[in-house]
């Protein structure tokens, strides 16, 4: 994480690295397949589906935190093109249907079929 947050420094993104180190400082994280995952991540599916619109904006930006982090380390943008409502969407279907998944693990699900779909 701290080397993310280094790279967006370099890079000139003082306001990504900014709201990283945020979600580093002030979240509680999980060990997630050997990474460590902060915010609302940590939350169920369940927890997604029956929030409000201003309290699904906090998991949307959390995907798009992840989303963008996952860009940078790979050098490919998942996301270029792709429609934030149709996102949206997506994680209502998702989340409707497997609510005991964690809001990370549809997250994960998600950049991998973006990502399969780039190639």
């Amino acid at each position: 994480m701290i080397s993310i947050i280094i790279r967006f420094l370099f890079k000139g993104n003082k306001v990504m690295a900014f709201i990283l180190l945020l979600f580093l400082i002030w979240s509680p994280m999980v060990a997630y397949a050997g990474a460590m995952l902060y915010g609302a991540g940590n939350k169920t599916c369940g927890s997604y589906v029956k929030a409000s619109k201003m309290e699904k904006m906090i998991f949307e930006n959390w995907f798009f935190g992840l989303a963008s982090a996952t860009s940078a380390s790979s050098d490919k943008d998942v996301l270029s093109g792709r429609d934030p409502d149709a996102i949206e969407l997506w994680f209502d279907n998702y989340c409707n249907n497997n609510p005991l998944d964690t809001f990370s693990s549809a997250s994960i699900k998600l950049l991998n079929e973006l990502s399969r779909k780039k190639q």
